[in-house]
């Protein structure tokens, strides 16, 4: 994307250069490219394979995108576990609203806590208006994970200063938010905990802001002990005119867990005078 030429036609010496040129602070991939050097075969049969695939796709975004659809077959299970399945990604992009939003850049703070591979981002990016360059805002603190998803957004236009990976979740003050909420084994999993992430997230909105999160069911939309601490939180979700619709989920919106039932709520602060007492 960054040399727009033939990986194969500069030679393997000029390419690591280019690489440390164009990413001298290791941002993306300097480190990846460079790793490669103690393999005499690798590189250059890598360079091969981004040209076929560039070739094939019409553009280095869709080549990426393609090998990502693939990571599944190929074994990479480590950039799949966590996140939903296509569709579900796509749903809960299309949730958000992004895509009626026409703020200016400064104004328009898309947040993705949680962002894995970089699945929900690169959906997100798909829904916006080309004319509008909203600021993406995402946290996640695995380095590998955080690395790949900034690949995947430069590859698509979305240049440094549009995007702020943090390894932490200080989020700022977001238009949206969507997020993914980490899986968590049944035995291990308190619907208190959930919904106090679920109310973090929500802390960071203001007035007309919006949040769409997806979660274990057991927390979002079953029923929990009565007057319980977590019946009384998830009931002020309601009480404070915060929650606006929950989807309950199939199984299989996660296929690597496929017994982990979720649902979808979807937020938004709605100041006290224009409540209108509907859900």
């Amino acid at each position: 994307y960054e040399l727009d030429e033939s990986l194969a036609d500069l030679g393997w010496d000029a390419l690591l250069q280019r690489a440390d040129e164009i990413d001298f602070e290791d941002t993306y991939i300097r480190r990846e490219v460079f790793a490669l050097t103690a393999d005499d075969e690798a590189g250059p049969a890598l360079t091969g394979l981004a040209d076929e695939l560039v070739e094939a796709a019409y553009s280095p975004a869709e080549a990426v995108e393609w090998v990502m659809e693939a990571r599944r077959r190929l074994g990479c299970h480590d950039l799949a576990m966590d996140e939903p399945a296509p569709a579900v990604t796509a749903v809960l992009a299309r949730l958000s609203g992004i895509a009626a939003l026409n703020e200016d850049a400064e104004d328009l703070i898309v947040a993705v806590p949680y962002a894995n591979s970089g699945d929900l981002l690169v959906a997100l990016h798909a829904q916006t208006d080309p004319e509008v360059r909203p600021f993406f805002l995402a946290a996640e603190p695995t380095q590998d994970l955080a690395r790949l998803a900034r690949r995947r957004m430069l590859v698509r236009g979305v240049q440094e200063y549009e995007l702020d990976m943090a390894d932490g979740q200080h989020l700022g003050v977001p238009r949206v938010i969507v997020c993914v909420l980490p899986y968590g084994a049944a035995e291990a999993r308190s619907p208190l905990a959930v919904l106090q992430q679920v109310q973090d997230l929500t802390d960071l909105l203001t007035d007309h802001c919006a949040a769409v999160v997806l979660g274990p069911s057991d927390a979002l939309v079953h029923a929990l002990p009565p007057r319980e601490e977590a019946d009384r939180l998830r009931r002020s979700f309601l009480t404070e005119g915060l929650l606006k619709a929950a989807v309950n989920l199939p199984e299989g919106a996660i296929p690597y867990r496929p017994a982990y039932r979720t649902a979808i709520w979807v937020l938004c602060r709605t100041p006290k005078d224009e409540r209108r007492g509907q859900i």
